[in-house]
């Protein structure tokens, strides 16, 4: 007999045609806040859940909604304890690499809790972040204690457990994780065919699949090849090809905007800090030793400052586009970034360049040109911790500094200096202001064998 763990409470019609398809006997829907609200709405009629799964998984979520409350009576007063003896970065360090029953969950978690609508986007000392962390927490675990007791009942009745969980980044990847530990095998439904995995995949493993390598392709690195590459390259710079990693209104946006003349280029040496989206799966690739991209990005301004460089902020496009992708969360942190730096990020939708209140710190329009923006500051530092920006930089000959926990192998991307630790980081930024003039890094063949192994959906506009 087959056994289907599912999500999202059945509620997602992918779900519901996947779990169809795949003929289980037995529906357990893990997510018992979605499936009430569906149930007391009558909504699950409509969905047509049969009569003996509604029971069971009506049952279910009453129980597991019950171990959730008591969880977080229990846990609330533990973590604030925890916090009281020790310092933030301690604190953190230790929920973001926390475990249960030996399986790594503390990505998941705080990634969750940071797109949380109620949370700022960042990891932050208050009383609004260590509710949000409290809650997510106690949910969690319940969901754990739920995976155990049904898979003690799936081996007791000799039925083969499978799990369909589409997400790979965020708490769900948790779930992924627990499931995969009581030998539950992951359904996943790729170009047309389902593929069974009886160990785990990565989130960071499955996101190059889906996003940017492909593994399975075989690659020539010929001349016609390089060539090839070097025009797809070119196109996404230009704006004449659209790599899909910006939405639309993002992409088409950046087509419109165009550098106020007269603004004159800069004679000091200029570092780019490429902002990500702090709500979006801030550890998809993995950790380093940053806890978060708010404290990479102050660290970054701090060191850049002290080795006497300009520091200009480019926001991602996607911040100041209002899209179905925009996130409450993110919006309180573009508030704060505002408030931090007295300036209207707004602006930047007209601006090339904004200065703020802090010296030798200023923000450039995420819509101008990467060649623009290079007659502007010259051959600047580019800084990302896990942006595809990288590898635009580095055609153009900027040198590029990232983490290694993004899309890049830093075994054979030799475009990019990688860092892990903070003193790596600082070591690579300090060195780069350290060299007696702006130069070319002319990297150009790792970048287009990048080019050419990745998996990304151009398309010609």
């Amino acid at each position: 007999m087959n056994i289907l763990f599912v999500y999202e409470g059945g509620t997602l019609k992918s779900e519901r045609l996947h779990q169809d398809a795949f003929k289980a006997k037995i529906v357990f829907y893990l997510n018992p806040i979605v499936f009430l609200k569906f149930f007391f709405r009558g909504l699950l009629e409509h969905l047509k859940v049969d009569a003996p799964n509604l029971i069971i998984n009506l049952l279910l979520s009453i129980f597991l909604l019950a171990v959730f409350i008591m969880l977080l009576v229990m846990i609330a007063p533990l973590f604030l304890f925890l916090r009281m003896i020790t310092p933030w970065g301690v604190y953190i360090a230790i929920i973001k690499r926390s475990t249960l029953n030996k399986v790594y969950v503390g990505d998941a978690l705080l990634s969750s809790v940071m797109r949380s609508r109620y949370s700022r986007a960042i990891l932050e000392d208050s009383l609004r972040f260590h509710s949000i962390l409290t809650v997510y927490t106690a949910y969690l675990i319940a969901i754990w204690i739920g995976i155990i007791l049904l898979s003690g009942i799936c081996k007791w009745i000799g039925a083969v457990k499978y799990h369909w969980i589409t997400d790979a980044i965020y708490i769900n990847n948790a779930f992924r994780r627990l499931l995969t530990n009581k030998k539950s095998i992951e359904v996943r439904y790729t170009r047309g065919k389902y593929k069974f995995h009886h160990d785990y995949k990565s989130g960071r493993y499955l996101e190059l699949e889906h996003h940017y390598v492909d593994f399975n392709k075989e690659v020539n690195y010929d001349k016609e090849s390089y060539s090839k590459a070097k025009d797809l390259i070119s196109g996404i710079i230009d704006k004449t090809v659209d790599a899909s990693l910006l939405t639309n209104e993002a992409f088409s946006k950046r087509n419109k905007f165009y550098v106020v003349e007269g603004l004159k280029g800069t004679t000091r040496r200029a570092v780019v800090l490429f902002m990500h989206r702090f709500a979006d799966a801030q550890y998809a690739f993995g950790i380093d030793e940053f806890l978060d991209i708010n404290e990479w990005q102050n660290e970054t301004i701090d060191i850049c400052l002290q080795c006497g460089l300009d520091v200009y902020i480019r926001p991602h496009p996607e911040m100041l586009v209002k899209t179905k992708f925009c996130y409450p969360s993110e919006l309180k942190y573009i508030d704060k970034l505002s408030h931090d730096y007295s300036i209207d990020l707004s602006d930047l939708n007209n601006e090339a360049i904004v200065k703020t209140n802090k010296k030798n710190v200023s923000f450039v329009s995420p819509f101008i040109d990467l060649k623009e923006m290079q007659k502007i500051l010259g051959m600047y530092l580019c800084i990302t911790h896990h942006g595809s920006i990288a590898v635009e930089s580095a055609f153009l000959g900027h040198k590029v500094i990232a983490s290694t926990a993004s899309p890049f192998d830093n075994r054979i991307d030799s475009f990019i200096d990688f860092y892990y630790t903070k003193g790596e980081y600082k070591e690579l930024i300090i060195s780069w202001g350290q060299e007696s003039e702006n130069k070319e890094y002319r990297r150009l063949t790792p970048v287009l064998d990048y080019i050419l192994r990745n998996n990304l959906r151009y398309k010609i506009v």
